[in-house]
């Protein structure tokens, strides 16, 4: 990560990760490691479920050679939907910012991969609701204008109240420690 990390702070009064700092570079989003994002938003059984999806599915991306990147984590799941809507998140909202692997193109991984690039495929296996952006194999022109759209996309509700969001790293080091501590907050039956 270029820059330190930024814990997920408490949810504001509309059920929100608060917006990042307005006037500085930390305004893109928080910057946590997996194990603080289970720490901070796997605190029910059906958060649990959806963060052992998401680690699978990074499990999956690792095993085809995709490890290095970073993913914006968002949707219900990154708000406090139980108090706002009286209900659980039914997915996570993901956007994978990735390199790809040497000796593929943007075309031949997902060609040789379909169900790891088809979000319907990713939903149903992982209940997460996937998106992609290569950063390399594609102009810079083309990653500036997807990263603009999912900032501007995620860094407000659909009634415009700005919220912010949350960045892991792709690398998967701590996705073996992630996955014990799920196993380990099934058993405790840790709550909100």
């Amino acid at each position: 990560m270029s820059q330190s990390p930024t814990p997920i702070p408490s949810w504001n009064d509309d059920g929100l990760i608060p917006p990042t700092e307005s006037n500085s570079a930390r305004r893109s989003s928080y910057r946590v490691t997996v194990t603080e994002l289970i720490s901070r938003l796997g605190n029910t059984p059906e958060r649990r479920v959806l963060l052992q999806g998401l680690l699978s599915f990074r499990s999956d991306l690792r095993a085809i050679g995709i490890v290095s990147g970073f993913q914006w984590v968002n949707g219900s799941f990154a708000e406090n939907i139980e108090m706002r809507d009286r209900r659980a998140p039914g997915d996570i909202d993901v956007v994978t910012f990735y390199h790809i692997p040497n000796g593929y193109t943007q075309s031949t991984i997902q060609a040789r991969h379909p169900s790891l690039f088809s979000n319907r495929d990713i939903k149903s296996r992982h209940h997460v609701d996937a998106f992609f952006v290569a950063l390399n194999d594609t102009s810079p022109e083309y990653i500036v204008n997807m990263s603009a759209y999912w900032y501007s996309m995620w860094s407000h509700t659909y009634d415009n109240v700005w919220k912010g969001f949350v960045q892991i790293d792709l690398d998967g080091s701590e996705d073996s420690q992630a996955n014990d501590q799920l196993v380990s907050r099934r058993r405790q039956g840790a709550m909100l």
